[in-house]
């Protein structure tokens, strides 16, 4: 190639590496035509759906892989060995731990080792937190809790519910790769991105790139669903995989279950066909185990439970109480008390008074 005798990287393979180091190798040159060769031999990237263009709208707009690790802080070399191992043997580099849903069901959660974790929480810190989302989204954004996000639901005749089914993993490469695609970023820092940050070929639940990702990813169906019920009088938010709306005015729930449902498929997402809930005002609303009919309250069966195990754990010891192989138990008690002190003040007080007098 022309012009590249001063900027000319090794071509030689050094031991233990393989043809794709080098194929990362070129890609980190400043040289255009050296990007071009690596990013053809990376593959063919997939043609996704090309995404709509919004005015004034957020760019990163990252043109080559050096850029990148300058804005995320990590060296070249960093750069290289992580995504080598994850295009040869991702499995090592992700742990899988089985947890118990309340309903029974099992979740796997997949976290990744310290060396990706510390990669993908510096591209957390400097990229996707600066990355817009939707004010209609409540899950793990600060400032943003279930309280927060059940508010606008309280005292409404009507309350509708829906869950997003297999939430994580049906966030897929593609559904991450665009988003860096709109975002003005060249192919391949999209795909190295994408790589990083996506295990089986979807988001993985346990990284710490996960949540943000998700809410960057649904922006847009926030945004639609939110303008679409605004215009008849109903409220919307969405936490998690939790859609919530709520309006003074009657919805048929099969109205509800086909327009979220529809809303879905454009973003190759399914509901729970099970966790379609409607409630009127004259029985119990509960949103987010928070009962909202006519103010904030802690569910019964919430105080009931925290009062059995701290009971039973005076004599037993607290660990002997945690069924479900909670990690770090007297802080996730400490935390549910917290919860239903915020919304019954005086159950929660009696249950820190109680909480106080177990034994670890």
């Amino acid at each position: 190639m022309k012009g590249e005798s001063s900027t000319k990287l090794s071509l030689d393979l050094k031991v233990g590496e393989t043809l794709f180091d080098l194929k990362i190798k070129l890609a980190l040159s400043n040289t255009l035509e050296q990007i071009l060769f690596a990013l053809l031999g990376l593959g063919q990237l997939i043609a996704y759906p090309p995404t709509s263009t919004v005015k004034n709208r957020y760019v990163l707009r990252i043109q080559n892989l050096n850029s990148l690790c300058l804005r995320i802080g990590i060296t070249s070399e960093k750069l290289i060995k992580i995504i080598a191992e994850l295009d040869s043997k991702p499995s090592a580099l992700y742990g899988v731990l089985e947890q118990e849903k309340e309903t029974g069901e099992i979740r796997i959660i997949n976290p990744p080792c310290w060396r990706l974790k510390t990669i993908q929480s510096k591209i957390l810190a400097r990229l996707l937190n600066n990355i817009p989302i939707s004010e209609y989204t409540f899950g793990w954004v600060k400032g943003r809790d279930r309280l927060k996000c059940v508010e606008g639901h309280v005292g409404k005749k009507i309350l509708l519910q829906a869950d997003i089914a297999n939430f994580f993993p049906s966030i897929r490469f593609g559904h991450v790769y665009r988003v860096f695609e709109r975002l003005e970023c060249h192919p391949i820092v999209s795909k190295a991105l994408t790589r990083i940050m996506t295990y089986n070929k979807g988001l993985p639940q346990g990284a710490p790139t996960s949540p943000q990702l998700a809410n960057i990813i649904l922006k847009q169906l926030d945004d639609e669903f939110s303008g679409f019920w605004r215009k008849r009088g109903v409220h919307y938010s969405r936490f998690g995989d939790d859609i919530i709306v709520s309006s003074n005015r009657q919805i048929a729930k099969e109205f509800f279950k086909d327009i979220i449902t529809k809303g879905l498929e454009k973003f190759d997402l399914k509901p729970k066909l099970r966790k379609f809930s409607s409630n009127q005002s004259w029985t119990r609303q509960e949103a987010l185990g928070v009962i909202v009919n006519r103010k904030t309250n802690a569910p019964k069966e919430e105080i009931h439970e925290l009062e059995v195990i701290l009971h039973n754990a005076e004599s037993t010891g607290l660990e002997m109480q945690n069924r479900q192989k909670e990690p770090n138990f007297p802080a996730h008690i400490a935390g549910k008390i917290a919860q239903v002190k915020a919304l019954n003040p005086s159950a929660g007080e009696k249950l820190w008074s109680n909480f106080k007098k177990v034994n670890f």
